[in-house]
């Protein structure tokens, strides 16, 4: 951030679009995927807010994008824990524009809803996506 600072007087617009998924049952889901899909959808993005805004309030001006997903308002079967940290991430985001409310830095939060993407084909857990998320009607394409 030093070298951005320096190099390009710092950074305008972060948009923090991290994504990592898991598909599992509450009942049987692994900790261990649970804990890098919030380490990955909640705090990168809180890494990266707290490594670019010191320089933003400094200038009074900058602009925080979160990619969340409509997924964090309602869930479905076996994306519990995706779910959950975009929720969290959100209520991180809402914290955060209160927070910096008149500094002149804007914090936005987009919810896009489920778009086809290798998202799921890459997600932690290789459990069995939910018969929503196969269905081409219910996804967007990228």
């Amino acid at each position: 951030m030093k070298k951005i600072e320096k190099d390009f007087g710092g950074i305008d617009v972060l948009i923090n679009n991290a994504g990592m998924h898991m598909f599992a049952p509450v009942e049987t889901m692994p900790e261990v995927a649970l804990e890098k899909t919030f380490n990955a959808n909640v705090f990168g993005p809180i890494r990266m807010i707290q490594a670019a805004l010191p320089g933003m309030k400094r200038r009074k001006s900058g602009v925080i994008v979160q990619i969340g997903s409509t997924l964090a308002y309602r869930s479905l079967e076996k994306i519990g824990g995706y779910s959950a940290s975009k929720a969290a991430l959100m209520r991180i985001t809402e914290s955060l524009r209160m927070e910096l409310h008149g500094s002149g830095v804007q914090v936005l939060d987009v919810a896009p809803g489920v778009i086809l993407t290798g998202l799921r084909q890459k997600r932690l857990f290789p459990g069995r996506e939910t018969r929503a998320f196969r269905d081409p009607a219910f996804c967007a394409q990228a």
